[in-house]
């Protein structure tokens, strides 16, 4: 393992496997979060997979090998603590934040959520309706009209043009193999 330290006290380690893990210790800060990181988006996904990313982390929370969806949501409310994750064009992160003591426990819930999810079935057909209404939704709202339009002009046809919630005909046409092929 490398570590290093930087100025401001953020210690940086790579791990054997080539994952880097960033802490930012903040003494008598009695809150505490854990993020995880994961290198897709829809500027590595190209035409035919755009979207995949983001029905992954949708589904991501749907259940693991250890864990179903209720499970999930039970053991982060047990714990006081919010669990999210969003999707963008370089990366999807996956967060967990509450009690600074409750860090270890944040870590090993996301480790299972992100190396373990098992995208039920019965689960994918409920999250396409919802990002296919967060699609509608975005195609009615000026701003992301005119930030899609900003991405298309600047990035061309680089897949970072493509919107990072996907695209409708993609969405319907996902299955869990897709997903787990991608994953």
């Amino acid at each position: 393992m490398l570590q290093h330290t930087e100025e401001d006290g953020t210690s940086i380690a790579t791990l054997a496997n080539g994952v880097r893990v960033v802490v930012l210790a903040q003494p008598g800060v009695g809150s505490g979060s854990v993020s995880v990181f994961v290198r897709t988006g829809s500027a590595h996904e190209g035409a035919k997979l755009n979207g995949i990313s983001h029905v992954v982390e949708h589904m991501a929370f749907k259940g693991t090998r250890t864990r179903d969806c209720q499970r999930i949501n039970l053991d982060a409310e047990r714990l006081g603590a919010e669990v999210n994750a969003h999707t963008d064009k370089d990366h999807t992160a996956f967060h967990m934040r509450g009690l600074a003591d409750d860090a270890p426990r944040f870590v090993r819930m996301l480790g299972d959520i992100v190396r373990e999810s098992t995208f039920p079935e019965e689960e994918l057909e409920r999250e396409r309706r919802v990002i296919l209404h967060e699609i509608a939704d975005d195609e009615d709202d000026p701003l992301t009209i005119a930030f899609q339009a900003f991405d298309r002009e600047c990035f061309g046809t680089h897949p970072a043009a493509l919107p990072v919630i996907g695209r409708r005909a993609n969405i319907v046409r996902f299955t869990r193999d897709d997903l787990l092929g991608y994953v």
